[in-house]
């Protein structure tokens, strides 16, 4: 797979002439054609437990932002039972099971 790089303006395209962000990827994401891969992220050399760590997320046109992990939805082991539920998100953003629509 042959790929052009262009520098512009202080940004880096790799497979994009026309650079909108520091480092700009284009390609098909697919296996093999273009997406993004970081190896041996998961190691325990990466692996955290500090507080104040962050999730990266992506927006909808690809670009990557953070989150902090106070904004992520604590899973509980109340979520478990039979049959059809609701999950539902409390004020302190965690999950619960209810057999009732969920308020806001």
């Amino acid at each position: 797979m042959e790929t052009t790089i262009f520098a512009q303006a202080g940004r880096l395209g790799i497979g994009e002439n026309d650079p909108q962000e520091l480092l700009d990827l284009k390609g098909k994401a697919a296996t093999g054609q273009g997406g993004i891969r970081i190896q041996n992220i998961n190691s325990p050399t990466y692996t955290s437990t500090v507080s104040t760590d962050k999730i990266v997320v992506a927006d909808d046109n690809g670009i990557l932002k953070t989150l902090p992990t106070a904004n992520t939805v604590k899973a509980t082991s109340s979520l478990s039972g039979v049959g059809n539920a609701y999950a539902c998100i409390n004020a302190v953003g965690e999950l619960f099971r209810s057999a009732t629509p969920c308020t806001p």
